[in-house]
């Protein structure tokens, strides 16, 4: 069973994601999501489901996404001010398809979506409380990380903002 989840307070995202996962059997899989994401197809579970298994070897497994501060995510490293639901469905469609479960090796695995289980947590000490870099403390903690290359969330992160960095630096809401 994969546990789904975005856990949020003000401030301190890291110690809400703490708070849930201390609730978490021990066993549990855990995909943390950022609440601006949308996943494309149906059978996402059964798939990210099926990524795990496919690359047990990785801690730590992110996804792909038309926005983010995070190259790595960006499909052909493009961050898109296209926000036509059709062309994202085909983009995931299309991606899954010439992917599957494939990945590649990661620096870093952004918070919009992490998937790992509590083990993995419990091991590096979970998310950091109270700061802005929660996620990317926690991924750089983990030894094993990759991005699954075959799956692709829509990710509205704030649309506000025309190019990455200007996206990147509005952080007000973690402040």
């Amino acid at each position: 069973m994969i546990y789904f989840g975005s856990p949020y307070k003000t401030k301190d995202i890291g110690g809400a994601c703490n708070a849930w996962i201390t609730h978490l059997p021990d066993d549990a899989t855990i995909c943390i999501t950022d609440g601006d994401i949308l996943f494309l197809q149906s059978d996402y579970g059964d798939f990210i489901q099926q990524i795990i298994n496919d690359n047990a070897e990785y801690d730590l497994i992110g996804a792909m996404t038309n926005r983010v501060g995070v190259e790595g995510h960006l499909v052909g490293g493009v961050f898109s001010n296209y926000f036509d639901m059709k062309f994202h469905k085909k983009q995931a469609d299309r991606l899954r398809k010439k992917y599957n479960t494939e990945v590649k090796e990661a620096d870093i695995v952004a918070g919009f979506c992490m998937i790992f289980n509590k083990h993995t947590w419990a091991r590096v000490g979970g998310f950091k409380e109270n700061s802005v870099h929660f996620d990317g403390d926690f991924s750089r903690k983990v030894d094993s990380k990759a991005i699954a290359k075959g799956l692709y969330l829509y990710h509205h992160y704030r649309t506000d903002y025309d190019n990455v960095r200007e996206a990147s630096s509005n952080y007000r809401h973690l402040l």
